[in-house]
Parts: C-alpha cells; sequence; structure tokens
C-alpha cells in the first residue's frame, strides 16, 4: 500500500510549514502499525504553542481510498545535550548537540576542581544551534597552564527550562623539557659564516689602508 502524507505546522490557525511527501510505501511493523516522522527545518520560538497536523492519504492499486487526519498541540522548549567533555593542562571543550528547533539560548559554565577545591570557573554563552545543526564544540582557556595531577571539569549547560551537567576526569603529565646542545667539544673555536665575512671584509679594508699610505 502507498500513501500521500502532508505534515503542516501552525501557530494560531496561521501555516507556518507545509510539506507533501507522495509515494510512501507502508510495511507493516510487527504490532501492524507504521511510523513515519517528519522534521520541519522551521526554527520555533521559546514558549509559544504551536500545533502540528498530518493529513494521510492511502492508495490501493493507484486508487484513492480513504483519508486520515491527525494533530497534536505542544509549546516550544529549549532542549539540548553535552555529547563530550575534553580537558587538558591548557583549557577545555564541549561538544553541545541541540534537540529541539528553538536556538538554543543558554550558558556554559566550566569549573575545574582538584580535589574538592574548586581552582577556576569560566562562563560562555552556547551556540545557538538548533536541531538540524551539526554539534558544536566550544573551548576555554585556564587563566594559567596546570601543574602536574588530576583534576575534574565540570561542565553545566544551563538555560530555561533546561540544565545539563556533565563531568570529566583527566590528568596532567609531568612536564618535561628538551635543553638543544648547540656547541660541542673541540670546537669552541669555530666561528660562524656571518663572523667570517666580517673578519674578511675587516682585512680587506686594512689591506686598502697600508697600501694607500704607502702611496
Amino acid at each position: 500500500m502507498l500513501a500521500d502524507v502532508e505534515y503542516i505546522l501552525t501557530i494560531q490557525g496561521q501555516v507556518i510549514h507545509s510539506e507533501r511527501v507522495e509515494q510512501i510505501p507502508l510495511h507493516a511493523e510487527t504490532d501492524g502499525t507504521t511510523t513515519l516522522s517528519h522534521h520541519p527545518h522551521v526554527a520555533l520560538e521559546e514558549g509559544k504553542n504551536y500545533t502540528g497536523i498530518v493529513r494521510v492519504y492511502l492508495y490501493r492499486q493507484g486508487i484513492p481510498e480513504y483519508y486520515l487526519t491527525s494533530s497534536s498541540s505542544f509549546t516550544a522548549r529549549n532542549d539540548a545535550e553535552i555529547t563530550e567533555v575534553f580537558g587538558d593542562g591548557i583549557g577545555s571543550s564541549a561538544t553541545i548537540k541541540s534537540k529541539s528547533m528553538v536556538p538554543l539560548n543558554a550558558r556554559i559554565v566550566f569549573t575545574l576542581k582538584q580535589g574538592e577545591k574548586i581552582i577556576e570557573t569560566k562562563e560562555i554563552a552556547a551556540p545557538a544551534v538548533m536541531s538540524n545543526d551539526k554539534e558544536k564544540t566550544v573551548n576555554i582557556l585556564w587563566n594559567n597552564n596546570l601543574n602536574e595531577g588530576t583534576y575534574l571539569v565540570s561542565v553545566l549547560l544551563e538555560g530555561k527550562d533546561i540544565t545539563v551537567n556533565h563531568d570529566k576526569i583527566f590528568t596532567v603529565e609531568k612536564k618535561t623539557f628538551v635543553t638543544n646542545i648547540t656547541s660541542q667539544p673541540g670546537n669552541s673555536n669555530r666561528s660562524s659564516p656571518g663572523f667570517t665575512l666580517i673578519s674578511a671584509i675587516l682585512a680587506v679594508f686594512i689591506l686598502v689602508l697600508i697600501y694607500r699610505r704607502r702611496s
């Protein structure tokens, strides 16, 4: 069986999105139903009430058989998650994924701890992403590079109707320094090309002075 499905989104009776998908094959699942989904790429306003309408036109052998319609109302809300957190001795990052077509309006708070002690707190604005956007990563730098040890960075994503926390433990290894040796034993009299050139010029200059005095 085939079906045409029309998806309609309205606010206060006004249509803001309408899309019809035709010739969808319907394959009954184990419970006798078929699940269809649709995600309109329309930015919604936080706190506003919307109504979604679905109209299904069923066909059998190319002939319209019957028509179904269903509707549901909802309030648009912010919704997002932290999918990944990274921390090291220089700074930290958090990856944000939106689960709503409401542009994300929130703040991200990075709290750096060592044991029970809070070392530092950084706050930045969350990226204004929607569910049809890719994940976005934000980065911050610590005020100072961290010393060797184990730390915990706690990342809080906070906004209206949304509070998400994600903790990450990381270890800063002991710093190592590499010293480049530029001189070698027995070669202390070796001069650089620049000094060799200057010496040659001085030698020529002295020879010219001696020649002029003799003349």
